[in-house]
């Protein structure tokens, strides 16, 4: 339990979701981020644990998962045409019927596809 963690500097991070003001202030007051994402990992839950109480069942799969779906929601347009620069061609169309993949061509392009499948059949 939280609440039966000594109070020193080291156990600070802890602290920080403790049921008791005096340990929370006392994490607060020492913990030490050796990093801005560290840092920002343990606000993140820090909110999530106060304002949100999350359920118990809550784990860090459940955490990343939800942590990539929000950055996901806030990529502009160029960052998202830049993951997708990342993927084969193949990957990319993976899921489409095949209407949804000629959406965008022009009708030369389509005409030329004809001529091929017209070659192979």
């Amino acid at each position: 339990m939280l609440s039966r963690i000594s109070q020193e500097p080291h156990n600070a991070p802890w602290e920080l979701f403790s049921t008791r003001m005096e340990q929370i202030q006392h994490g607060m007051k020492h913990y030490r981020a050796h990093s801005p994402e560290v840092k920002a990992l343990l606000y993140d839950l820090y909110l999530r644990h106060h304002l949100e109480s999350p359920n118990m069942s809550y784990t860090m799969d459940d955490y990343v998962r939800e942590s990539r779906q929000r950055v996901i929601s806030h990529l502009s347009q160029e960052e998202m045409e830049e993951i997708l620069k990342r993927f084969a061609p193949e990957e990319r169309l993976r899921g489409l019927q095949p209407e949804e993949r000629l959406r965008g061509l022009n009708p030369e392009d389509i005409q030329k596809l004809k001529d091929v499948l017209n070659k192979l059949n």
